[in-house]
């Protein structure tokens, strides 16, 4: 191919500079160079590197001043020692090959992808190094909650050797150590003997048992649950140490209590008495509603205090139990002023009800 050929490879025309052809050169490899337009133009790169190479052979051979302006004699050339002269030394120009390149290389921007890798190499170590922190940092916690584990199984074993070593065979009596464990303080161990409790035959003994715990003070939320599956209302010495504590559960354990009452057909009024001293507005509503019919309404101290309410739920729990057990007549001005004044429609309509169609004195 001739140098016309290459010069119009690099866009240039007869009679173009060396300076012309190594500005082009840079100009092309810097546009089609495969680490930036991508590899794609890797044939396009060739073409124009092929010609470029072509071109500076004939510079260095000193036949490029026939097709352009080549180097005149006694001129520097990039590829003269300085005098002018190209040939040199072969271990000369072998030598000059190796030094460190000092700044953009003619031959094409692999400095740019040698920066890209640096920084994709940096990039992905600091990754590596957040990815192996995040691994310790798992394998701590799962060390750390196997060890716990090993800790409360251990604990559970133990102290399942030690009920099973204090449990005489079972032959449907009571346990000499039963009641020993029952009073324990240990949740856990109270609940194992509940279980044994429930297996007693006695079913009197296992009553006044249940009882006696009960007794003893507000019980735990485990210990609650387990009694009221363990016995119904009609029981009556379990019954009275449950409703004891009435005022002194909280909002969940008093709702359970109050609807074991309930759906157990309970009717002692005396069972239903303590929850009425509650703070909370559900519970007292959830009373209310279960409130046993026929047995009247709770003590005037209780009525009192609740119709002294302003929340609208629990005004309309009384105004039903009233309506529905027959009003006193102490409570007839403040259901006055329920009828005629209060910011609930609801409140106003029952308690006008009630006004209305109370006996005639």
């Amino acid at each position: 191919m001739s140098l016309d050929m290459d010069l119009k490879t690099l866009g240039l025309s007869p009679g173009a500079s060396w300076e012309d052809v190594k500005s082009a050169f840079r100009r092309l490899a810097r546009t089609y160079h495969p680490d930036v337009a991508g590899p794609e133009h890797s044939v396009r790169f060739a073409e124009i590197n092929r010609a470029y190479m072509s071109i500076r052979e004939a510079v260095q051979r000193g036949t490029y001043g026939a097709y352009g302006s080549a180097t005149s004699a006694g001129a520097s050339s990039p590829f003269s020692g300085g005098t002018g002269t190209y040939y040199e030394g072969r271990t000369q120009r072998r030598a000059r090959s190796r030094r460190p390149s000092r700044g953009i290389r003619i031959g094409g921007l692999g400095w740019l992808s040698s920066l890209g890798s640096a920084i994709a190499r940096g990039a992905s170590a600091i990754f590596n190094q957040e990815e192996r922190r995040r691994r310790e940092s798992e394998r701590r916690a799962q060390e750390l909650e196997r060890i716990i584990g090993e800790a409360m199984d251990l604990a559970g074993n133990r102290l399942d050797g030690i009920l099973r070593r204090s449990r005489p065979a079972y032959d449907g009596s009571s346990s000499p150590h039963l009641e020993t464990r029952l009073f324990s303080r240990h949740p856990g161990v109270v609940v194992l003997a509940m279980e044994e409790l429930r297996r007693l035959e006695d079913r009197a003994l296992a009553e006044r048992l249940m009882g006696s715990l009960l007794s003893r003070g507000v019980p735990d939320g485990e210990v609650l649950k387990k009694a009221l599956g363990m016995f119904r209302p009609a029981c009556s010495e379990v019954a009275r140490a449950i409703c004891r504590w009435g005022a002194s559960y909280g909002r969940e354990e008093a709702v359970s209590v109050i609807r074991w009452l309930k759906y157990g057909g309970a009717r002692d009024r005396a069972l239903f008495k303590p929850f009425c001293s509650s703070q909370d507005p559900v519970v007292l509503v959830t009373l209310l509603d279960a409130w046993p019919m026929g047995c009247g309404l709770p003590d005037v101290s209780d009525m009192s205090r609740l119709l002294k309410f302003e929340d609208e739920h629990l005004l309309g729990a009384a105004l039903r139990l009233i309506k529905r057990e027959g009003p006193q007549g102490w409570m007839m001005p403040r259901l006055e002023r329920l009828a005629s004044s209060h910011g609930s429609a609801a409140v106003r309509v029952w308690a006008s009800a009630i006004v209305r169609t109370r006996p005639m004195e």
